[in-house]
């Protein structure tokens, strides 16, 4: 009886060992294959720059017009936060009669403007511009089409008590109960209808606050594309792309200094493929000497073969320059460059 009892043990003994060296080499099989197999991933990068800008101008009157926002870029997608404002600089009180010599057209601080006290109004524009060529550009409509109310505001003029972003709208109002002469706007949105509406498209974007006693104040921000990186076991590159696009003009000589491209280049962004079908938008910046301009643009990639185009190209030289092939290479950077001839003489 005891001996059988002892090949009992030893039978289960053995299978208990058997089992072990099964799942021992079962999993260093899986090691195995593993160390064979390439991985990669796909991630979507965010560049947002989340720093704060501010800009401000004085007028005679002893106002200050402020302007800030909350990011140098953002993605495409997300928002940025306008703040505008006026401001008292005067240690007395300052009674201001209203002017309406609006700088630029399209100020506003919502859907309906007749809704508003507030002196001053902000517009965006896409594309980067200075006070010298504002009036060439037309803002974007930014806030929702909505009805509005049939109703008018009589503003004669505001008292603003020293030092002081808080004003009394004349007539009626009181300094005791003052309104606030400041507004925040959340943009992220373009709208063409009461319905429609569409994400800022990758660019370079210029954000105006003006009131109506002709100051005016400008801030810029970039949209970035959502980039997708792909990473493999191969590593990645850099790609830094350059687009020149010339001459602009007939008979054009070239400045020694270069500034904002004309406005017709701001949508036109560059394109890159990947040998999978995939396509990337990058953010474009596009700058002038006079007799060309050149879009610059940079992006992480991972090591393979790419193509490079735009996202519009009407020019007389954009079949024989584009598409471009390039290949990243690992941890290199990967100068692109495209030249297209206009075929203005």
């Amino acid at each position: 009886m005891a001996k059988a009892n002892g090949a009992v043990s030893l039978g289960v003994t053995s299978l208990v060992v058997i089992a072990i060296i099964i799942i021992v080499g079962f999993g260093v099989f899986l090691t195995m294959m593993n160390a064979g197999t390439t991985t990669s991933t796909i991630t979507t990068t965010s560049t947002t720059t989340t720093t704060t800008q501010q800009n401000q101008t004085q007028s005679s009157n002893g106002l200050e017009l402020r302007l800030s926002v909350n990011a140098t870029s953002i993605t495409s997608g997300e928002s940025v936060l306008i703040t505008a404002s006026e401001y008292n600089t005067l240690t007395t009180p300052n009674n201001v009669s209203v002017a309406n010599l609006w700088g630029v057209n399209g100020l506003s601080l919502g859907s309906c403007s007749n809704e508003f006290v507030q002196p001053f109004g902000v517009a965006v524009f896409q594309g980067r511009y200075t006070t010298q060529n504002l009036s060439q550009a037309t803002p974007l409509r930014i806030f929702p089409i909505t009805a509005c109310p049939m109703y008018v505001r009589l503003v004669t003029g505001y008292l603003f008590p020293p030092q002081s972003d808080v004003a009394a709208v004349l007539p009626g109002g009181s300094v005791t109960s003052g309104t606030p002469m400041a507004a925040n706007l959340t943009v992220s949105h373009i709208y063409k209808g009461y319905t429609e509406s569409q994400v800022l498209s990758p660019g370079v974007y210029t954000v105006v606050a003006g009131d109506e006693w002709g100051a005016l104040t400008m801030l810029h921000f970039t949209v970035l594309a959502q980039t997708m990186t792909t990473t493999t076991s191969t590593g990645v590159g850099t790609l830094a792309a350059t687009v020149s696009v010339g001459p602009t003009q007939p008979v054009c000589m070239a400045n020694s200094t270069s500034g904002p491209a004309p406005s017709q280049y701001s949508s036109i962004q560059i394109i890159i493929t990947s040998s999978s079908g995939q396509n990337t938008t990058l953010p474009t910046q596009w700058l002038s000497n006079g007799c060309e301009a050149t879009g610059t643009a940079q992006a992480s990639l991972g090591v393979g073969t790419y193509t490079l185009n735009l996202s519009s190209c009407t020019f007389m030289g954009c079949k024989t320059s584009l598409p471009k092939i390039f290949t990243i290479t690992s941890n290199q950077i990967t100068d692109v460059n495209v030249s297209i001839d206009t075929g203005i003489r």
